[in-house]
């Protein structure tokens, strides 16, 4: 529900339960947040660091059925987070 094109998410979920929404994300750009990616894809942050001042990232898109772990970006970003309960 709520993906572009009705693409890699609709109300699917995976084999543990998870089930994302395409919240998309924002960059801090020259002190303000800059929005993108809604509809299309969503980003998770990680709790692992990469250094001091950058960390882990997941990225899903409508355009892929692959998650796209990655790095290297700063952490005055806007992303989701991922609440687990045991």
């Amino acid at each position: 529900y709520g993906w572009n094109y009705n693409a890699n998410g609709g109300n699917c979920t995976d084999s543990i339960g998870f089930s994302a929404l395409p919240a998309g994300g924002a960059n801090y750009v020259d002190g303000t947040f800059k929005f993108n990616s809604n509809g299309s894809g969503t980003f998770f942050w990680s709790s692992s660091e990469y250094n001091a001042d950058n960390v882990y990232y997941v990225t899903l898109v409508n355009s892929s059925v692959e998650a796209f772990l990655t790095y290297n970006y700063v952490k005055s970003n806007a992303y989701s987070v991922r609440c687990v309960k045991d």
